[in-house]
């Protein structure tokens, strides 16, 4: 089996090779381990050489109608026309399962089986044909997502208004000063106590805040620091154990099919904290804007959705992870019910319910920080 870092070469050099046809690269791991990579058009002896590289488990695909970058701009134009008729809708792309509609629950009216709006069967319809045209299989259900009102270090308790997990400690320049602190969601109060132990907590104000539909963390600076009450490079990854955080995974080092896990405090077994990426470049569904907080509009595709994986309110801010690399904070859960059964596309199998998380890269971009590791403390 490929170690994840020969993956993340290999998708440098593909990217390099052929920028104009590399599409995508994800992995299956039922029925047996696969690596899959299409492409839009051929692929060149380069990229098959290095293909080769990764060993038999490789299935090379080249029928994609788009690049990498028009995948991109293809969801977020359908995202565009479905939220013409409903504004809360959210979704994402996903290279096994296609384009993927989630109409809020609030836009949908359960005991007429109808969703709300101006002809909405015509609409929907004609979204569909309009990604038909597009080579791009649609599903459409009705969801809603749920976000959670030692030394400082990623996986402690955040308390104060409802409570939250302390996400990657981080470090920014504050007035020619350099300050060390701790992320979380940006959703979380801004008035909160950081729980280092039962008998040390100290208080953990909000330095800036995003919680918008661009992105969903903030930085908290620590009221008692510098020496051993620090901010540290480690992340919690059991209830006992604390793992030194060696390096960053941005959002473009993330493939479909990828195991990532999390701590969170209310997340305690093990056995639930693992799942696959199912979708890079979620948009969550809220009927009254981004999030439970702002009115701003909806979420812009920046999320990660988790499935085979279990979350929780009070999770909220706390690490996500590949084995010592930080890939994001957490965000909240999306619920998925029972599909909507008047459209004649192919529906989204109710009942599924992601994790999400932002991209550790999102976070750093918009509160200005820089995540602490081993080699930059």
């Amino acid at each position: 089996m490929v170690a994840m870092d020969g993956l993340d070469a290999t998708i440098d050099s593909l990217r390099r090779a052929q920028p104009e046809h590399f599409s995508e690269l994800f992995v299956t791991h039922e029925p047996n381990f696969k690596i899959v990579v299409s492409f839009a058009g051929s692929a060149t002896t380069e990229s098959r050489e290095l293909l080769a590289e990764l060993g038999s488990d490789v299935e090379i695909r080249e029928d994609s109608r788009f690049n990498e970058s028009e995948l991109d701009s293809e969801f977020r134009s359908v995202l565009g026309a479905v939220r013409e008729v409903y504004p809360a809708a959210g979704g994402g792309y996903s290279p096994i399962d296609g384009v993927e509609i989630v109409i809020h629950g609030t836009e949908y009216d359960e005991p007429g089986g109808r969703m709300v709006g101006d002809n909405p069967v015509d609409a929907l319809d004609r979204v569909t044909e309009e990604v038909s045209a597009g080579g791009l299989p649609v599903h459409v259900t009705v969801g809603s997502w749920e976000t959670s009102s030692q030394h400082a270090r990623a996986g402690n308790k955040l308390t104060g208004g409802g409570d939250c997990t302390s996400g990657f400690a981080a470090k920014r320049w504050i007035s020619g000063v350099l300050r060390r602190g701790i992320t979380t969601a940006g959703h979380c109060p801004n008035s909160q106590q950081y729980i280092q132990n039962a008998s040390n907590q100290y208080a953990a104000p909000v330095y800036n805040q995003m919680n918008n539909p661009t992105s969903d963390s903030q930085f908290n600076l620590l009221s008692h620091h510098g020496g051993t009450n620090d901010a540290q490079p480690k992340m919690k990854t059991s209830s006992s154990t604390w793992t030194n955080v060696t390096a960053i995974r941005p959002r473009s080092y993330h493939w479909v099919g990828m195991i990532v896990c999390h701590y969170g405090i209310g997340t305690p077994s093990a056995a639930d904290r693992c799942g696959q990426v199912r979708v890079i470049g979620y948009a969550p569904p809220d009927v009254v804007g981004c999030s439970d907080v702002h009115a701003n509009g909806p979420c812009d595709p920046n999320w990660i959705a988790v499935k085979d994986v279990e979350c929780n309110a009070t999770d909220s801010g706390g690490p996500w992870y590949t084995s010592t690399i930080a890939a994001g904070i957490h965000s909240g859960k999306n619920w998925l019910g029972d599909p909507w059964p008047l459209i004649g596309n192919t529906l989204w199998p109710g009942g599924l319910n992601d994790c999400l998380y932002m991209p550790i890269d999102n976070v750093q971009n918009a509160l200005g920080v820089q995540i602490l590791t081993v080699s930059s403390p």
